[in-house]
């Protein structure tokens, strides 16, 4: 880190050195003198430094952006009102509540899972990306491609645009205008009804 320079008594500067009428010859002898740090050092040091906090921004994920709104009125959209029941992992509790889908034929779902006043639930899911906002819990995830299989908001959204659900969950259709969608290894389960 710092530079250390030799000198020896030939140096006119160097302490030590020995000259005069009796001296004819200077005395050699070594003198280690400490310099300040190598500038060089240093620049290499910050710049190095500098490139190990920008690598990540330069490398990182970029966050998708969120998918855009749509106009429901918009010809293809088919919407579905009813009711549902959602309990939890591990049958923590249940909760009951009104579902509303927005089904597009080209693959866009939009969910929408409400406690009368509040909204609890909303999830996105096209052809490209998907979105998920737990607003009871002030939590938004959203992704490219296809959704992640923990969420049943985002498998049942694949569930109504009749697209292969992930392994591990289970969709039934026991009878006209219900449905249900379980996941048995965790204990999940939606289940509900369309009103006519």
């Amino acid at each position: 880190m710092f530079k250390q320079r030799h000198l020896d008594s030939s140096d006119s500067h160097a302490p030590g050195s020995v000259h005069g009428p009796n001296h004819p010859q200077p005395v050699r002898f070594p003198v280690r003198l400490l310099i300040v740090p190598d500038i060089r050092h240093g620049v290499q040091r910050a710049l190095g430094l500098a490139l190990c906090a920008a690598l990540p921004l330069l490398v990182a994920c970029r966050t998708p952006p969120a998918i855009p709104p749509v106009d429901l009125a918009q010809p293809g959209w088919r919407l579905d009102h009813g009711q549902a029941i959602w309990r939890l992992p591990a049958g923590e509790a249940e909760l009951a509540g009104e579902l509303t889908a927005a089904v597009h034929p080209e693959g866009s779902v939009i969910l929408e899972f409400t406690k009368t006043p509040l909204t609890l639930v909303v999830a996105r899911v096209d052809s490209a990306a998907w979105q998920l906002n737990l607003v009871g819990e002030n939590r938004r995830y959203q992704g490219r491609g296809d959704p992640p299989a923990r969420s049943v908001w985002l498998v049942l959204a694949l569930a109504l645009t009749e697209r292969t659900i992930p392994k591990g969950w289970n969709w039934s259709v026991p009878g006209p205008g219900e449905w249900r969608l379980e996941n048995p290894r965790t204990g999940e389960l939606l289940r509900g009804y369309w009103q006519p």
